[in-house]
């Protein structure tokens, strides 16, 4: 009778934690690492290349344990970036969406020309008049 209650009690507290260490086996695969990063924007590709380029970081890095606050700290440093959204393709693609900011009209600051948007902040330094 006691060793009943004592497997009644044991077994789905094994059961349990077994399961709980498969899926942690699982989920730590090769399989959900990432592999790819898609950038979709109208930007030219260098700029594209240039982003994915500074991404890569991310890349062997388990999809499902990704931060992607690590993202917003790199595109954040972008300034022609008005905003952005990080979709995961499961199992192994990131995909971001980027919306750039439109120049507006430009703006002459101690002879050198700058790029304004709608908001009136500066974004690009502008080469030659």
């Amino acid at each position: 009778m006691f060793l009943n209650r004592i497997f009644k009690v044991l077994l789905p507290i094994v059961f349990f934690s077994f399961l709980v260490y498969e899926i942690n086996i699982f989920f730590k695969k090769d399989y959900f690492k990432i592999s790819q990063v898609k950038i979709f924007s109208e930007t030219p590709e260098n700029i594209k290349k240039a982003i994915i380029d500074k991404l890569n970081k991310l890349k062997s890095q388990n999809i499902w344990l990704l931060d992607k606050k690590e993202i917003f700290d790199v595109l954040s440093l972008e300034i022609e970036i008005k905003s952005f959204n990080v979709k995961k393709i499961f199992p192994s693609t990131l995909e971001i969406f980027i919306n750039y900011k439109e120049p507006y009209s430009r703006v002459l600051i101690k002879d050198n020309f700058y790029m304004i948007d709608r908001e009136g902040f500066i974004f690009r330094k502008i080469n030659g008049n």
